[in-house]
């Protein structure tokens, strides 16, 4: 599965996870979310699971300021291929 990140760049790229995971070639920088993508969303109320795999081509991860993310959420990146999903908590 292809993991791309769309990036705002609205944090100190030094301390950014989203710009070294491009930096190591572990994740491609997009400019526009793909159809057949799933949508990491924090905020989504559906949790990610393996299974969904079989549902999208790829993995998009929206890396944009937290102090910034409620604004993310209430202009959300929708799309009518997408779907929206939240990463499972390492707990």
């Amino acid at each position: 599965m292809n993991v791309h990140v769309l990036m705002f760049k609205q944090d100190d790229p030094k301390k950014c996870t989203a710009a070294k995971l491009v930096k190591f070639n572990l994740a491609k920088n997009i400019k526009k979310i793909t159809s057949r993508t799933i949508i990491l969303d924090p905020f989504a109320k559906q949790t990610l699971l393996k299974h969904d795999a079989k549902l999208a081509d790829s993995i998009t991860g929206i890396d944009c300021s937290w102090n910034l993310a409620e604004d993310r959420k209430s202009t959300r990146l929708n799309s009518s291929h997408s779907q929206q999903s939240r990463m499972p908590s390492s707990a």
